[in-house]
């Protein structure tokens, strides 16, 4: 009973120990916000990769892409796991917007309707979240009126048989001028749906050897929508297409030819360069991976460059940015908690100071009878203490902290104009404020656990401590 009452008196009236326990309690606020803004922005970022892309991924290195994608598709959706399966295309273009934007881009051939089923992808759509179809199916009906390139003084308007024979092309946001403002407000250039595009490609055969053998295509479009996956790497140069109108411009629809080395004449199947796979819930990802693996390479046999399956954050692209931003979360974790070591030195030699400090009290109290164990156990159960109410204090400001960390933001940028989380550079509107329970939990405890081992070594030389000799010069 007297350890306890020790040390909730020390704990009261020893003033020098608060400085220790607000070292706890800011040390563990500040870890628990520095681990939940970044973790949140890690999650952010894979489920904006995993909302763009499906459960599976099959893909060819290359532009050349492959044949046999609709048997592979026909058999792969035959499997009990399967729920949804559609070919992509994917290949690098240049981009004219009525003369004034002239950009490389990366342009997706996709089925609108079919993807956005699967995925996110129709969310990230500024104009269209309620109508994605709308992008592929019917461009002109939500186009204002542009002048086409090539006929530069006519007016073309939406219900002009003209303008329906345009397809439709999504444009990723900040390709098009769609920047936010410091609130966050998302502003959007005047005369943006009015605007035609030109799209030029050049296709690449399977029997490709030189781009001096290729002729680029080209087509116009109607802007129709601007998407915004809050992904910077994709809108900032990533346009979407039909599928059908990409595969035509590519030359890789179905076609005879003459084979130059044999001078027979072949067939080869329509191509693609990507099969996105969605997954039936509870169905597993690396067994099922397996069994598309053997419907693949049974229709296309492995070669000097294989088709590849792999799950959706296997692709190369997504895991190595993934990986980046992992080990960004690790150091920055490292280094805070490094910092917070200094919570540790601090009980240490706070307590030290009382030990030296209270030398008579400590041998009054071994001289009625307290073993040195039981000393000991009083210096551990202050820091134990001073653990507790710090980690517990932490956890309750870093809480509230993280809990309005945008108000503050916010009223820190109106005070002084200073803008620390500029939503156009971190793609995200708002900062990250969710809290990981476990690592809550994991957080408070090492803080507890730190405090008791800075009182270690002060309580083995209370502990220590002869009574004659502490009570000789008293």
């Amino acid at each position: 009973m007297y350890k306890l009452h020790l040390i909730l008196k020390y704990l009261r009236k020893r003033r020098i120990a608060w400085v220790s326990l607000i070292a706890v309690t800011l040390c563990t606020a500040m870890v628990l916000v520095v681990i939940s803004v970044m973790g949140g922005w890690l999650e952010t970022f894979k489920s904006k990769f995993r909302g763009m892309s499906g459960d599976i991924v099959v893909w060819r290195n290359g532009r050349t892409g492959f044949s046999g994608y609709e048997e592979m598709i026909g058999r792969i959706k035959a499997l009990p796991e399967i729920e949804e399966a559609l070919p992509l295309i994917r290949t690098f273009g240049l981009i004219n917007i009525k003369n004034q934007i002239i950009e490389g881009v990366e342009v997706t051939g996709l089925d609108i309707e079919r993807f956005s089923k699967f995925n996110s992808f129709r969310e990230s759509l500024w104009r269209q979240y309620q109508k994605p179809t709308d992008a592929g199916t019917k461009p002109p009906d939500i186009a204002s009126f542009g002048l086409l390139p090539d006929v530069p003084y006519e007016l073309v308007r939406p219900g002009d048989k003209q303008a329906r024979q345009r397809p439709g092309i999504i444009v990723g946001g900040p390709l098009v001028g769609m920047t936010k403002n410091k609130d966050g407000t998302v502003l959007e250039p005047d005369g943006l749906y009015e605007a035609w595009v030109r799209l030029e490609v050049v296709p690449i055969s399977a029997d490709f050897r030189s781009f001096k053998d290729a002729e680029p295509s080209a087509n116009i479009y109607w802007i129709v929508d601007a998407s915004r996956t809050q992904l910077h790497q994709l809108d900032s140069n990533s346009v979407y297409v039909p599928f059908d109108t990409l595969q035509r411009d590519l030359k890789m629809t179905a076609r005879t030819f003459v084979n130059t080395e044999t001078g027979q004449e072949e067939t080869e199947s329509a191509r693609c360069n990507e099969i996105q796979i969605k997954l039936k819930p509870g169905a597993d990802p690396q067994a099922t991976v397996a069994k598309v693996r053997q419907i693949v390479e049974s229709v296309q046999p492995p070669a000097f460059n294989p088709i590849r399956i792999e799950t959706w954050d296997r692709q190369p692209q997504q895991e190595k940015f993934l990986n980046a931003v992992e080990n960004e979360k690790l150091l920055i974790t490292i280094l805070f908690g490094v910092i917070s070591v200094v919570a540790v030195f601090l009980i240490f030699c706070i307590l030290y100071m009382i030990v030296v400090e209270k030398t008579r009290d400590i041998g009054i109290v071994k001289s009625v009878g307290a073993t040195s164990g039981g000393v000991a156990a009083i210096f551990i159960g202050y820091g134990l203490a001073i653990g507790i109410v710090g980690a517990s204090a932490g956890f309750v400001t870093g809480w509230i902290f993280l809990h309005y960390i945008n108000e503050i933001h916010q009223g820190i940028a109106r005070a002084s104009g200073f803008y620390m989380w500029d939503p156009e550079i971190y793609a995200f509107d708002r900062i990250p404020n969710e809290m990981d329970p476990t690592t809550a939990i994991v957080v408070v405890v090492v803080a507890i656990l730190s405090a008791v081992l800075g009182a270690v070594v002060p309580a083995i030389r209370a502990a220590r401590l002869n009574p004659v000799e502490a009570l000789r010069f008293e």
